[in-house]
C-alpha cells in the first residue's frame, strides 16, 4: 500500500485542488492520504475533511520536516510518497510507482518527475536564473545509468518523492529543513528561516544504505507556481537562506571537523571574489536586472560566509536551530524561545528583503550591510598570503575575456 503524505499550512486552495486530483487517481492500487495541519490558522482542515476517506492529523509546530515526519508516523502503507500541496500528481503516478518499488528491490527511492505550471509567464530572468539555480524545485534529470525500468540518478526533490517505509525509519526521517513557509503571516510567526538539508539531506542518507534513487519520466507532478515566486525577493531570499542551511548543515549534518570548515571558508571567499570579478569584467552588462545567476551565487557565498564566522562566535547556536528545525515551534513559545536566540543571528536571518531587491545589485549592498572584511582573523602573515593570492585571482578574472 501507498501512504500519500500532505503537509499543508495556510494554504486551502491549493490543498483542495490537490486532494481533488488525488481522489480522483484511478490507480487499481491500495492507497490512502494523510493530510498533515500543519499550525493552520485557515480552514484547511474543514477542507480535509470535507473529502472522505483521507485520514487528518494535526502538527502544532510549525516546520516542515516535523510535518513531514508526523504524517509519516500515521502511515500504514509500505511505500510513503511526499507531495506538497501544491503538486498534482499526474494520471497512473501511483501505479507505476507501486510497479517500479516491486520490480527494484534496491530502490530506496523514486524520484518524481517535477513540471511547472506558472500562473502568470515567467520573467525572461528567471528562466535564465533557473536554468543553473533551481529555484523553483523543478525535475527533470538526465542519466544514462539505469536499473530495470529506472535512471539511477543522485536525488530528489520535495514536491514528489517515494520512499520504502523501512528504509525511511531506518535512516530516521528527513533532517530538518525549514521553519515557516512564504504564506506565514501575523507577528507570532516565524518568518522563514532555512536550517537544513530536508529532502536533499533524506537522499544522502539513504544513499548509504545499500539502496539508490531510481527515476521514471512517467512519475511526477505539475508544481504550481505562483506569482510571488517569480520575484526577484523570493529569489534573493531563497539563495541567503540556502546559504544560512549550507553553514548549518556542515557542522551539524556533515559533522565537519573545525579544519574542513576552515578549508571550506578559504575556498567560499575565493569564489566571492572570482564571480565578483567576472561580474566587474562584463563593462556593464546585466547592470540593470536585479537577479543574474552570479549574483544569486555571490548572495548565496556571502551569507554562508557570514553564517559560518557567527556561529564560531555562538557555538551551540547551531544545535539549537537544528533542533528547532527538527520539533518546529509552537506559536505560544514564539517569543520565549526567539529570546534566547541570538540577536546577530535574527538579524542574519532575518533582513528586508523588499529593501535589498530594491537595489540593481544585491550582492553588493549585502557586502556593505555585513562588511566582509570582518568576515575573518588571520594571524598577519597568513593574512598577507591570502590577500595575495585574492588580487591575483582578482587580477587574471577581471582583465580575462569571460564567457
Amino acid at each position: 500500500m501507498i501512504s500519500i503524505i500532505l503537509p499543508t499550512h495556510n494554504r486551502s486552495s491549493e490543498l483542495e485542488k490537490c486532494l481533488n486530483i488525488l481522489t480522483n487517481q484511478n490507480a487499481n492500487i491500495v492507497f490512502e492520504i494523510i493530510v498533515v495541519i500543519n499550525n493552520c490558522s485557515d480552514n484547511s482542515r474543514l477542507v480535509a475533511e470535507g473529502f472522505s476517506n483521507i485520514i487528518v492529523v494535526d502538527e502544532p509546530n510549525t516546520a516542515f520536516s516535523k510535518a513531514r515526519n508526523t504524517g509519516a508516523r500515521a502511515a500504514n502503507g509500505d511505500i510513503l510518497l511526499f507531495l506538497d500541496d501544491d503538486a498534482e500528481l499526474w494520471e497512473n503516478s501511483l501505479f507505476l510507482a507501486s510497479k517500479l518499488f516491486s520490480e527494484e528491490p534496491k530502490m530506496g527511492i523514486l524520484a518524481g518527475r517535477v513540471e511547472p505550471r506558472y500562473e502568470i509567464e515567467p520573467p525572461e530572468w528567471v528562466v535564465d536564473c533557473q536554468k543553473s539555480h533551481n529555484a523553483l524545485s523543478l525535475y527533470r534529470p538526465n542519466s544514462t545509468n539505469r536499473s530495470g525500468n529506472v535512471k539511477i540518478v543522485e536525488g530528489a526533490v520535495g514536491p514528489c518523492m517515494a520512499v520504502r517505509t523501512n528504509i525511511y525509519w531506518q535512516v530516521g526521517g528527513f533532517p530538518p529543513d525549514t521553519i515557516g513557509v512564504e504564506s506565514n503571516a501575523g507577528k507570532n510567526n516565524f518568518a522563514k528561516w532555512y536550517i537544513g538539508p530536508g529532502d536533499y539531506g533524506l537522499c544522502e542518507l539513504v544513499k548509504k544504505t545499500e539502496h539508490f534513487i531510481g527515476y521514471h519520466d512517467n512519475f511526477g507532478v505539475d508544481h504550481v507556481i505562483p506569482p510571488y515566486r517569480l520575484t526577484p525577493q523570493f529569489w534573493i531570499s531563497r539563495f541567503y537562506g540556502e546559504g544560512i542551511y549550507e553553514a548549518i548543515s556542515e557542522i551539524e549534518f556533515w559533522k565537519l571537523s573545525r579544519k574542513q570548515i576552515f578549508k571550506n571558508k578559504l575556498l567560499g571567499l575565493f569564489r566571492f571574489y572570482i564571480i565578483m570579478a567576472k561580474l566587474n569584467s562584463r563593462k556593464g552588462k546585466h547592470q540593470n536586472i536585479t537577479v543574474t545567476s552570479q549574483k544569486l551565487e555571490m548572495i548565496k557565498l556571502l551569507s554562508y560566509l557570514v553564517s559560518l564566522n557567527l556561529f564560531v562566535k555562538h557555538p551551540v547556536l547551531t544545535k539549537t536551530l537544528w533542533n528547532m528545525g527538527a520539533e518546529g515551534v509552537p506559536d505560544k513559545d514564539f517569543q520565549k524561545i526567539r529570546d534566547k536566540i541570538p540577536n546577530n543571528f535574527l538579524k542574519l536571518a532575518e533582513p528586508d528583503f523588499n529593501e535589498i531587491a530594491a537595489t540593481s545589485n544585491p550582492a553588493k549592498f549585502l557586502i556593505k550591510r555585513f562588511n566582509l572584511s570582518l568576515l575573518f582573523k588571520f594571524p598577519k602573515p597568513l593574512k598577507l598570503k591570502i590577500a595575495r593570492n585574492i588580487e591575483f585571482m582578482r587580477q587574471k578574472f577581471l582583465y580575462r575575456k569571460l564567457d
